[in-house]
């Protein structure tokens, strides 16, 4: 009854609490601090410890870490399974990948650009509605005339970003960008540090949407969203949902996903890309007399996923096991990722704002609202 009912709790969690969140509140009394710290004690288990140096480089370790995704896989790792060269381990491997995720979408996350005779390399920050140069560079630029800023800026963190204050210049980007569906990189999907495969059977087809099903899983692989394969650790079972007819069709065509919520999705690290807000659409589009609204075809599956991955969302059907080559619809992430290569791709284009797979597309007349159509396409 206890375990069922009392909340789980990790050591490596309450031990890390212990030592690096414990501090004395204004007003507290000696006697309800120390009151504090011996209810907190109790759910350390200080007693079940047999390495005590070990034990005590592990927790300082873990006290100085500030990535918050190597904290929360190391808060779930059973105390006696994390040693400290464990965890050095596991926060090694997460950081590795976080920096290769970086540098995987778009080929490279900075862009080299010219600003008064100034060779300057911006980072591309995709959910930014604006360009900010450090103090050092305004200096070397010769100090140009600041204007007065009233707009509150904020990190992806959310924490407050000080500014001086703005100024208006032409800045020249050299080399041009691919096209969504031909961009020369794969998306690797991250998951957690102590994921495992699930392998669910193929569910039963409906008689009445078989033939569909047949010609939907044909068209997939002739476009290259799936590839047959003769084994995979990983299967996710099909779901389908049925699509609004277009204009001009007599039938609803349907849609093949993976029901990822009983395979992958619980196992997937979170994807921290900001989704634009709706106050940030309004900005890039502000001004704006002329209005196009383009909307992305099975957006998602024109994004090519890394082999790792392909097997990790393979999909079990009646006819065996598919490789998902593309981005699926289905998994908790995949808004995310998408939204990202969405935004790298369009962050320099005038009057176009892009929220996942909707691209709006503004124009203060009808000439420059076509002219940043063209840009656009």
């Amino acid at each position: 009854m206890l375990e069922q009912f009392h909340p789980k709790r990790f050591v490596v969690r309450e031990r890390y609490k212990f030592w690096a969140e414990i501090r004395r509140k204004p007003g507290e009394t000696i006697q309800d601090l120390a009151a504090r710290i011996r209810q907190d004690a109790v759910t350390c288990n200080f007693s079940s410890i047999t390495n005590p140096q070990d034990e005590a480089m592990r927790t300082r370790f873990i006290c100085s870490c500030e990535n918050e995704a190597v904290l929360k896989a190391l808060f779930k790792i059973k105390d006696d399974d994390l040693s400290f060269s464990r965890a050095i381990e596991i926060a090694t491997q997460i950081e590795d990948a976080a920096k290769c995720a970086k540098e995987t979408v778009y080929g490279t996350s900075t862009v080299s650009a010219e600003l008064r005779d100034n060779s300057v390399s911006f980072e591309v920050d995709t959910g930014a509605g604006d360009n900010f140069i450090c103090s050092e560079i305004w200096h070397q630029m010769g100090k140009p005339p600041l204007q007065p800023v009233t707009s509150r800026f904020e990190s992806a963190s959310g924490h407050p970003l000080p500014v001086l204050g703005s100024f208006q210049e032409k800045i020249k980007v050299e080399g041009t960008k691919p096209t969504l569906i031909n961009l020369d990189f794969e998306l690797d999907i991250k998951f957690k540090v102590d994921a495992k495969p699930v392998f669910c059977k193929p569910r039963t087809v409906p008689l009445a949407v078989q033939n569909d099903l047949e010609k939907a899983y044909d068209a997939g692989i002739a476009k290259g969203i799936w590839k047959p394969t003769t084994f995979s650790s990983y299967g996710t079972p099909v779901v389908l949902i049925r699509k609004k007819a277009l204009q001009g069709q007599t039938k609803a065509q349907i849609r093949v996903c993976g029901d990822y919520s009983v395979t992958v999705n619980p196992q997937l690290e979170t994807h921290r890309h900001l989704i634009s807000k709706p106050e940030d659409l309004m900005r890039r589009l502000g001004g704006g007399h002329y209005f196009s609204k383009i909307d992305l075809a099975d957006a998602y599956n024109q994004i090519q996923l890394s082999p790792a991955s392909q097997e990790k969302l393979a999909l079990s059907t009646h006819r065996g096991v598919l490789l998902q080559q593309r981005l699926p619809f289905g998994i908790t992430s995949a808004p995310g990722y998408f939204q990202e290569v969405m935004d790298q791709l369009t962050y320099d284009l005038p009057g176009v704002a892009v929220y996942i797979d909707d691209c709006l597309v503004s124009g203060t007349d009808a000439d420059s609202h076509l002219q940043n159509l063209r840009r656009l396409l």
